[in-house]
């Protein structure tokens, strides 16, 4: 996430950290991540609030995807507010509206019947979004991919949110309506891999539905072109599968038969940030949105170049000087709070 959206410049950056119309780069699986992770969480969250009762659980529900709204409206309005255009869906919106969903689902339907549900509007949405053409003789069934902008989604976009959405194209949203729905099913497969673990206790089951998941997504990829943008179903099931991997892994080295130092790396370097991370999320959207971000960015990255001579190698290295500079911050952050309570609990104790 942090070298997709803190390049040194925007003019100079890898292709592999771009995002792409068609196919999938290292850009177009944070996403997916940030949805399936969501799902895993909904799956534990429930089963930790089993004896909380409906009202409690939803008004905890409520309010998370309240708070979520309105941080991806900030984000959307914040520095240079203009209620005229300023873009309603976002990241965070669309985070919370799937994590909604889920919750309500899944605590108040049994497990099949929610994911029936689930899995099915996503899927018949994506066919439509794939079939349905807008032309200017209106609604037709074709077999040929439509363009972005005569889909389904992008006609829904239109209606609902007018000239509110995505700047750069003006006639749909990447976190539009009708995608939103879709990436429904991202966030159910987070779900189903977190109630397969629990059920099974077996890791190799997820290693096959990883595999199961590339296979599929390969072959609807002759059909459904891989696409973030539309959030096709392709692009689901591939995108799913290196998230199952790529947790796998996580699991496999950080178990208790790993090497410590592969678990002490991961703690250092991805521990306290991914435990925060739609935190980091909002707060680095806010930090990057200022003058004096956009002052210090050009002066490092100016900086950068000069010693490198290669704008590109500059603009991956201002993206790690980001990401090891939000590193410090959380650990001091982190040893602070530590600190703060060590001493609250010893005043309590000797007060006692």
């Amino acid at each position: 996430m942090i070298l997709v959206n803190f390049p040194g410049s925007w003019n100079a950056i890898y292709s592999p950290f771009t995002h792409a119309m068609e196919g999938i780069q290292i850009a177009d699986l944070v996403f997916p991540i940030f949805l399936w992770t969501v799902g895993y969480s909904i799956q534990l969250s429930l089963q930790k609030r089993i004896t909380q009762s409906n009202i409690d659980l939803l008004t905890h529900a409520t309010l998370r995807f309240l708070l979520l709204i309105f941080c991806g409206l900030v984000l959307s309005f914040f520095p240079n507010g203009n209620w005229e255009d300023f873009r309603i869906p976002g990241v965070l919106q669309r985070i919370g509206f799937c994590y909604i969903i889920l919750m309500i689902l899944f605590r108040f339907f049994d497990f099949k019947s929610a994911m029936v549900v689930s899995v099915t509007l996503p899927i018949t949405l994506a066919l439509l979004n794939r079939f349905l053409v807008y032309g200017e003789t209106g609604p037709i069934l074709s077999i040929d991919p439509p363009a972005i902008e005569f889909t389904l989604g992008a006609r829904l976009d239109q209606f609902f949110f007018g000239k509110h959405i995505w700047k750069e194209s003006k006639v749909y949203d990447p976190e539009g309506i009708l995608t939103s729905f879709c990436s429904l099913l991202t966030v159910v497969l987070g779900l189903f891999s977190s109630h397969l673990e629990s059920k099974y206790k077996k890791r190799y089951v997820g290693l096959f539905i990883g595999l199961f998941y590339l296979i599929l997504g390969f072959l609807l990829s002759f059909v459904f072109p891989v696409s973030k943008t539309n959030w096709s179903l392709s692009y689901i099931f591939i995108t799913a599968s290196f998230v199952q991997f790529m947790y796998l892994f996580f699991c496999m080295s950080a178990s208790e038969g790993g090497p410590n130092y592969l678990k002490n790396i991961f703690c250092l370097l991805f521990g306290e940030i991914g435990k925060h991370a739609l935190f980091i999320f909002f707060m680095t959207g806010i930090l990057a949105r200022t003058k004096f971000f956009g002052v210090l960015r050009t002066y490092i990255f100016q900086n950068l170049t000069i010693l490198t001579q290669n704008k590109w190698l500059a603009s991956f290295l201002f993206s790690l000087i980001v990401y090891l500079g939000i590193l410090v911050i959380t650990f001091l952050i982190k040893r602070t709070l530590m600190q703060t309570r060590s001493f609250r609990f010893s005043s309590t104790k000797r007060n006692s």
